[in-house]
This record gives C-alpha cells, structure tokens and sequence, in this order.
C-alpha cells in the first residue's frame, strides 16, 4: 500500500486487512529498512571483494603493519560493482521472503498486506526485490489531504514528513505534486502490478470502487469487507463528509497557494 500521509491509505489498508485471505501489517517501514539493508550489504559485499582477493593473492603475510590491509592492498584490487548489487538485491530478497512467511505463518492467512505511507512511493525500488506484489497507489485530493494534515497538527503537532518549519499547506503541496509525478511514472511502468485508487470516490462509491481493488489483488468480495464498509470509523461507516471539508476549512490564501503549486495536477488527480 503506497500513498502520502493523509490520502487514506490507513482505510484502505484495513479494508484490505478485514479479507479473510490478507494479514494486515502496519507501518513497519518494510521498504525503509530494505534500502538500507541493501545499502549495508552492497558496501560489506565490497569489502568482503578486495578482503578476499587480498588473501587469494597471498598478501596478509606481506602486510606492512598491523591492520589496514586494504589501505595497504586495496587499490590493487578492481571491485566488481554488478556483482555487489547483485548480492546485495539478493540477499534483501530473501530477507523479505523471510519476513513475509514468518508473517502471514502467524496471522494464519495466505497473504500479506503491508502500509507504510511516504511523501514519495518508491515501487521502482520494491517492484525488483518483490516480483510477486502488486502496489496500490493512494491518491487523494491534495486540499483534502493539506486539511487532514492540519486536523493532525491540531491534535498532535507537527508531524515526522513535515521537517523544518515551512508552511504545512503549502509543504503538503509539493510533497502531494512529487507524489503525484511518481504515481504517473510508475503507474505508467509497471502497468499490471500499480492500481491507482482514489480515496474521495472510494467514499463516495465505496462498494463499487472496493469492488474494482478486489479484483485488482485477486480477492471476492467477502462479508467481512461489506462489515468493514459499514462499521468504519468507530461504527458510523464510511463518512463522506470529508471529501468536501477542505471548501470550509482552507482560506482562499492557502487554497491559491496549493493551486500555484500542484498546476495542472489538481485537474489530473484532484477531486
């Protein structure tokens, strides 16, 4: 599940989690930590290269002090760059595999459904290490979105994809418009494996629009998702209200200042 903070992906995460078939694992920042294990492992699998090649060639013996071999051996010693990464994108691979079992082995389900927001998705990243998942794609209203974003900093200040202390309004913008931008891209490259959803119709025509992602991912419509469309939200069902909330909530300056921003994609992916 891939989207900006804000644009649903919470809901439609769970939705998904209420399938009999899908375990729900949230916000674990699954493709945070394999970035850096496969940076970590592509700079050990380079260290572990010229380490080697230094022993293959008899070297440690003729070391001229204690230590720094590969200060002392190193440039000797040509690095096979493709090898590395390879390696690297190996063994992530297999670290996710790993992961995945162990995790849908405890939920006692067949699938996995994993929810970390980011301002920016990275499925080019994911689609490499994962060749079975397929990504959905939040996308929301950018003025939606900037007021959800204002509703959290009522409540719990400021939150962690806003650093600094720019305009959140106007900071929601760009990370929306980069967001946006990478939704196209990918969309476009990995057409059968990205289904772009929109968050305000999925309100608006919840069972029809939950109908369509079902297929995507290869599920039936089950009663346990029917029950999750009219319990969401503490009981009441899917609130519709929000979708339109931001024409009382934004004044006409913040409003301008997201259209100076986001341009023509509001047209493209706005309500």
């Amino acid at each position: 599940m891939v989207g900006h903070p804000r644009t649903g992906t919470s809901f439609i995460a769970r939705l998904l989690g209420s399938h009999p078939v899908f375990a729900y694992w949230e916000e674990p920042g699954l493709l945070a930590f394999a970035r850096e294990l496969s940076r970590q492992i592509d700079e050990l699998a380079r260290h572990a290269q010229v380490d080697a090649e230094i022993s293959a060639r008899g070297a440690v013996g003729r070391a001229a002090r204690i230590g720094d071999l590969r200060q002392q051996f190193g440039a000797e010693v040509a690095v096979d760059e493709t090898q590395a990464k390879e390696l690297s994108r190996s063994i992530t691979r297999v670290a996710l595999a790993s992961l995945h079992d162990d995790f849908i082995r405890r939920a006692r389900r067949t699938r996995l459904v994993e929810k970390t927001p980011s301002p920016v998705g990275d499925i080019a990243f994911a689609a490499g290490l994962l060749p079975n998942a397929r990504f959905v794609y939040c996308v929301r209203d950018v003025r939606a979105v900037a007021v959800s974003t204002l509703d959290w900093i009522e409540q719990w200040g400021r939150p962690s994809w806003l650093p600094g202390e720019a305009d959140p309004v106007q900071q929601v913008a760009d990370q929306w418009a980069a967001s946006m931008h990478a939704a196209r891209r990918d969309a476009g490259a990995y057409r059968e494996r990205v289904l772009l959803i929109r968050f305000d119709e999925l309100l608006l025509e919840p069972r029809t629009q939950t109908a369509g992602l079902l297929r995507f991912v290869g599920a039936d419509f089950t009663d346990e998702v029917d029950e999750y469309l009219r319990s969401a939200g503490g009981g009441v069902g899917v609130d519709t209200s929000v979708v339109d909330r931001w024409r009382g909530r934004l004044t006409p300056d913040q409003i301008g200042a997201i259209v100076e921003r986001v341009g023509p994609l509001l047209d493209e992916f706005g309500e």
